[in-house]
């Protein structure tokens, strides 16, 4: 298990249960990075994963790397993205390329949470092809999808890591301050406060850190738009969270977005501030209808992923 608020973390707590609730018997290894643990409860948390074999005739199910030491002849493997082959680089980088090609040759079956991933995997492994599922995760933390009114024109930017571009975000806002009424941030970098209250003033704008999960759902279903405008996410876990949530969605026109939103989101083709700006006020007098988004995301379940990875894991042939 990993922390519950990043990405593989809220994957590993929407699966677990239902796939225990389908019938199968799990047993999961130790949190990878128990909260508020040292460096010793952490490396000891890891190699006990490392570690980790099946029981005789069990299969090994990896949600998160490394892949174990010895998974045994059945392991199927959830990959997120590989997204780190643009970001990371040097001693990381080769270490996340050898740890990915050990998983792809010792898994029996790959499960890939999107197409994007399913293409980057046969650019790489072709021959492999046969491996992999297509298997859509479901709409993040939001449980139940809700599309009331909205009371204003609150704009939400969420997290602070650089390939989220919040900072261009708020450049872009900054540069159309008569699209909305109030900017919140949730978790974001001080670089993106600093240009909110420069140039669209303190009176417009709410901050928020270190927000309970129950917080961050009330926020999106009140909000009128969510906007990230980042290029480098793997599945985009927090585009369908917004959508489910009923908020517009605001992204960068790309395979990813065209694949996870369609027409049911405000893309725009990537520029500076002042060109997103201009689409960003164009678009809005034709925002998507509210049909296209619930039919959208009435996409994302995670009952149904569940269904399809247990299918994966009680459907492999007999080792040869």
């Amino acid at each position: 298990m990993v922390n519950e608020f990043s990405g593989i973390g809220v994957v590993q707590r929407a699966l677990y249960p239902r796939l225990e609730a389908m019938g199968l018997e799990l047993r999961v290894s130790p949190e990878r990075e128990p909260s508020g643990a040292g460096l010793r409860d952490r490396l000891a948390a890891l190699t006990t994963a490392l570690l980790a074999r099946p029981e005789p005739g069990g299969v090994y199910f990896s949600t998160v790397n490394p892949f174990p030491l010895a998974p045994g002849d059945n392991a199927v493997t959830l990959i997120h993205d590989l997204q780190w082959l643009n970001t990371k680089h040097g001693a990381s980088r080769l270490y996340h390329a050898l740890d990915l090609r050990r998983t792809v040759k010792k898994s029996r079956a790959l499960l890939a949470i999107s197409e994007r991933v399913q293409r980057d995997l046969l650019a790489h492994f072709p021959e492999d092809a046969n491996k992999i599922t297509v298997c859509r995760l479901g709409p993040g933390i939001v449980d139940v999808p809700r599309f009331e009114p909205r009371a204003s024109r609150d704009i939400v930017l969420m997290g602070g890591a650089p390939h989220k571009r919040n900072e261009l975000a708020a450049e872009m806002l900054a540069d159309a301050p008569e699209s909305f009424d109030k900017i919140i941030g949730i978790g974001v970098s001080d670089r993106t406060r600093a240009i909110v209250e420069d140039r669209v003033g303190t009176d417009r704008c709410i901050w928020h850190y270190r927000v309970p999960r129950e917080q961050v759902l009330e926020i999106l279903a009140t909000t009128y738009a969510f906007i990230l405008l980042g290029v480098e996410e793997g599945f985009g876990l927090p585009y369908i969270e917004a959508l489910a949530s009923g908020a517009h969605v605001v992204a960068i026109d790309q395979p990813l977005t065209r694949e996870l939103l369609g027409d049911a989101a405000v893309l725009l083709e990537d520029a500076k501030s002042e060109a997103l700006a201009k689409q960003w006020l164009e678009l809005q007098s034709d925002l998507p209808a509210l049909q296209v988004r619930q039919a959208v995301a009435s996409r994302y379940s995670w009952d149904d992923f569940a269904a399809q990875a247990r299918a994966v894991l009680t459907s492999l042939p007999p080792v040869t």
